[in-house]
C-alpha cells in the first residue's frame, strides 16, 4: 500500500488514524475530557459514527443562522458521501434543510464539499499535525470542510471557526468535542497554511488508485494525471448540428474545442445562458461526446439506423444520437436518471425511445439494434474533474465488482445488436482493467465479433497516444493547459456472424 498521507484513505471506510501532532494547548485537553465524558455517557454514539451516520437523539439545528446550518449539511453529506458512497449531489439531495437554503448559500454547500474532497489528502496530513486522537467521522467531517474554507477557500477565519463550532453545538453528540475543535480550527487558521507545501496534489488520490494509474501509465503521467485534482474544471456543452456555434460562442463567452462542443471557463448559472430555454445545447464534457463522434465519423451518417444507448442516463449521448438524425432508444434501469433525460429531450426538441430496464433483462419485444453504444457503469474515476468524491466514495472491492458486471452487460450487448453491426464500449474510468484489458478479454472469447480500428489520427490535434491499437483513450492531462478533460475509454467492435 502506498504511504503516501491519502493512501489510506480508502473509501466507505473509516477514516485513517491520525498521527501525534502539536498539542492544541489547554482547551483541547478540556475538550478531550469533555469528549471522555459525552462517550461514557452515549457509547452508542461511537457505533454510528464508525458506520458513517450521525444520529444524536435531538437536533436543534434548523434554528442555526444560514452559515452554521450550511456547515452542518456540508459536514453530513461528507458523512454521507464517505459512508454509502453516492455523489455530492445525491448526497445533498438526503439532507434536511438543504433545498431551504438560499441559491447562494447552495452553491456555498456544493463548492466546499466538492473542495474537500479535492483536497482530501493535504488536509488529512494538515489535520494530523493538530490531532492527537481520531475523533469520530462527524467531527473530523466538520474539521475536512472548516480547513477546506480556511486553507484553499480563503473565507474569513472567525466566519470558518465560529459557524463550525455552531454547527456542532446543534448536535447533541458532538457537543463534548466543541472545545477540542475549537482549539485545533483556531490553530488550523493560524499556522495551517505552512503546512500545505508538504503535502504535494498527487497525495489527493488515494494510493491503490495512484498504484493502478501507475501501473497503466507510468508513474510520472499518473501524477500528471492526479495534479488534475486540484483544478477546477471549465464547462463543456455540446451543441445541436444546426446552430451557429461561431455566434453561440461569441454569445456565451466560450471557445471552440472540437466539433459541436464549446468550452466556457467557469460554469456560472447555466439556465440564464443564451440557448438555454431554447434548447440548443446541453452540458456535456469535451471527452464524454467523442464515442458518438467516431461512430458517427466511421458510419458516416445515423439516418434511418435503429441505435440502442445501453445505460443511457444521463442522456448526453442519446441527445448525440438523435440530433444526429438516429432512431434511438434508450435504456436504463434508474428511473429517476431517465427523467432527467426526458426533460432535456423535452428542452432540445429531440426525440427517443426511453425504456426503464435492466439491460441485462432487455425486454422480449425490443428486438435487435444496427447498432449499440454501451457507456458501462464503472469507477467513474475519469470525472474527477467535475466530481472529485468518485476517488474516496470507491474502493478496491467495488471496482471487482463492477470489472464483473461489465463483463455481463457486454454480453448482454452482443446478444441485443444484428450481424454486421458496430457496438461501442465506453467507460469513464481511468483504469485499463475497465476498459482496454475488459475488449482484450471478450475478443478472446468471441470469434463473432472483432476490433473495428478507430484510424482518426488528427483527432483534437492534441496528444498523439489519445488514439493506440484503434482504441481510444483520453486522460484530465490532455490538454490541461485549456482546462483538460475527463478520462475516457472508448472502442468500436463490429459483429462478423
Amino acid at each position: 500500500m502506498d504511504k503516501h498521507p491519502s493512501s489510506q484513505d480508502s473509501p466507505k471506510a473509516s477514516p485513517p488514524r491520525s498521527g501525534q501532532g502539536s498539542r492544541a494547548g489547554t482547551r483541547e485537553k478540556r475538550g478531550a475530557q469533555d469528549r471522555r465524558q459525552a462517550n461514557s455517557r452515549k457509547p452508542s454514539y461511537n457505533k454510528a459514527a464508525k458506520a458513517g451516520a450521525e444520529r444524536p437523539r435531538r437536533d436543534n439545528g434548523w434554528n442555526l443562522g444560514p452559515g452554521a446550518q450550511s456547515r452542518l449539511i456540508i459536514a453530513r453529506a461528507i458523512q454521507t458521501i464517505w459512508g454509502q458512497g453516492v455523489s455530492i449531489e445525491d448526497a445533498l439531495e438526503k439532507q434536511n434543510g438543504f433545498h431551504e437554503l438560499s441559491t447562494r448559500d447552495r452553491a456555498f454547500v456544493r463548492n466546499v464539499t466538492a473542495v474537500t474532497f479535492r483536497r482530501w489528502g493535504q488536509i488529512t496530513y494538515i489535520l494530523k499535525q493538530y490531532l492527537k486522537k481520531q475523533p469520530p467521522t462527524f467531527i473530523m467531517a466538520i474539521l475536512r470542510s472548516a480547513a477546506a474554507q480556511s486553507l484553499f477557500l480563503k473565507m474569513p477565519d472567525h466566519a470558518v471557526v465560529g459557524e463550525s463550532v455552531d454547527a456542532m453545538k446543534a448536535v447533541d453528540s458532538a457537543r463534548g468535542f466543541v472545545g477540542m475543535a475549537n482549539a485545533v480550527l483556531r490553530r488550523i487558521t493560524e499556522t495551517g497554511a505552512s503546512h500545505i507545501g508538504a503535502v504535494p496534489p498527487h497525495n489527493n488520490v488515494p494510493g491503490w488508485l495512484l498504484k493502478q494509474w501507475e501501473k497503466d501509465y507510468g508513474r510520472m503521467e499518473a501524477r500528471r494525471i492526479a495534479r488534475q485534482v486540484v483544478e477546477i474544471p471549465p464547462l463543456d456543452i455540446s451543441v445541436k448540428k444546426d446552430i451557429n456555434t461561431s455566434e453561440l460562442a461569441q454569445d456565451i463567452e466560450a471557445e471552440p474545442v472540437y466539433a459541436q462542443t464549446l468550452r466556457r471557463p467557469h460554469a456560472g448559472n447555466i439556465t440564464k445562458l443564451k440557448g438555454f430555454s431554447e434548447g440548443d445545447w446541453w452540458v456535456q464534457d469535451l471527452a464524454s461526446s467523442l464515442p458518438v463522434h467516431l461512430l458517427h465519423e466511421h458510419l458516416g451518417s445515423f439516418d434511418g439506423q435503429h441505435i440502442f444507448d445501453l445505460c443511457a442516463a444521463p442522456g448526453g449521448k442519446t441527445l448525440q444520437l438523435a440530433d444526429l438524425g438516429a432512431k434511438v432508444t434508450a435504456v436504463d434501469k434508474s428511473e429517476f436518471r431517465l427523467h432527467r433525460l426526458k426533460k432535456n429531450l423535452e428542452r432540445c426538441q429531440l426525440n427517443a425511445n426511453i425504456i426503464t430496464a435492466d439491460v441485462l433483462n432487455l425486454p422480449n419485444d425490443l428486438g435487435q439494434a444496427d447498432h449499440i453504444l454501451l457507456d458501462a457503469p464503472c469507477t467513474a474515476t475519469g470525472t474527477f474533474r467535475r466530481h472529485p468524491e468518485v476517488l474516496y466514495n470507491r474502493k478496491p472491492k467495488d471496482q471487482a465488482a463492477l470489472i464483473k458486471l461489465q463483463k455481463r452487460l457486454l454480453k448482454a450487448a452482443s446478444m441485443a445488436l444484428k450481424p454486421g453491426g458496430t457496438l461501442t464500449y465506453c467507460t469513464c474510468s481511468l483504469q485499463k482493467a475497465e476498459g482496454e484489458d475488459q475488449i482484450t478479454a471478450f475478443l478472446k472469447e468471441r470469434s463473432d465479433f472483432r476490433l473495428n480500428r478507430i484510424l482518426t489520427k488528427s483527432l483534437l490535434d492534441i496528444d498523439s497516444d489519445i488514439i493506440l491499437d484503434g482504441i481510444l483513450r483520453t486522460r484530465p492531462s490532455f490538454r490541461s493547459d485549456l482546462g483538460g478533460m475527463d478520462g475516457f475509454f472508448t472502442a468500436i467492435l463490429e459483429k462478423t456472424g
